[in-house]
């Protein structure tokens, strides 16, 4: 059976680490076809990606150390495993429960939007473990200075809801409703013009390398490409003859 499973439902993807029995924890092999899945959503007709776990117990527990330490080859097999690695501008929400540690912490905060189950822990125990987390360099990107270095240096976890105190989760929800409100959330994402969200995706993220200059030269790049799309003609008119809008990606 395979440790990723791939499926489509209209313009939403759902991605699934399926490794329940080791907490969905990551190896080489899962890590390389979570790169074909993230490959094949890129080149998919989906607009936007649900990432979650199988299982009631972990989204993902991390790195599975149990044939030894994790190397630095390991670790870039797991960063190769996000959707920041191929470049992907369309949407990406990641369902989180149970467990979400190191190489799991790593997927869903490489992911958009992060919705958590009420029992959900995030958490970096490299420390506890004498290992080091692989991508201290950037966290402090997604959680505040204090906090952050509190994960990575002390090793204990938080929980969904402080998670969502310091704005890293979107929304926190009831185990039984997390897939549900996350199909929601996807939903909604599908409303609205395609490209020009997969752009102000890009413009985001780019927006923390490039200078003032250089965001404005992007920005002005995408406006004139966004403006001249049919998707942009439809929207305009669907205001205009107060309907909703009927968007084709294109």
């Amino acid at each position: 059976m395979s440790v990723v499973i791939y499926q489509r439902e209209g313009k939403v993807a759902y991605i699934t680490l399926n490794r329940p029995e080791r907490l969905n924890a990551l190896n080489r092999e899962t890590c390389i076809e979570m790169a074909a899945a993230w490959q094949k959503f890129k080149d998919d007709e989906a607009w936007v990606a649900i990432l979650t776990g199988a299982g009631e117990r972990a989204f993902c527990a991390g790195f599975d150390v149990s044939g030894g330490a994790a190397s630095s080859e390991d670790a870039r097999y797991a960063l190769g495993a996000t959707p920041t690695a191929r470049d992907i501008w369309k949407p990406v929400i990641a369902a989180v429960h149970g467990y979400c540690l190191g190489g799991g912490f790593l997927l869903a905060q490489e992911c958009d939007v992060r919705v958590a189950s009420e029992e959900a822990q995030f958490g970096l125990p490299e420390p506890k473990l004498g290992l080091a987390t692989a991508f201290s360099s950037w966290f402090h990107r997604y959680l505040p200075a204090g906090p952050a270095l509190e994960l990575l240096l002390w090793g204990d976890p938080i929980t969904a809801s402080r998670a969502y105190e310091l704005g890293f989760v979107n929304k926190v929800v009831p185990r039984a409703q997390l897939m549900e409100v996350a199909k929601e959330m996807a939903d909604r994402v599908c409303t609205v013009g395609p490209i020009a969200v997969r752009r102000m995706k890009e413009l985001f993220y780019a927006g923390r390398e490039l200078t003032r200059e250089q965001g404005i030269e992007l920005m002005s790049r995408y406006f004139d490409e966004v403006a001249n799309l049919a998707d942009t003609t439809e929207g305009i008119q669907a205001f205009l003859e107060k309907r909703k809008p009927k968007f084709e990606g294109r």
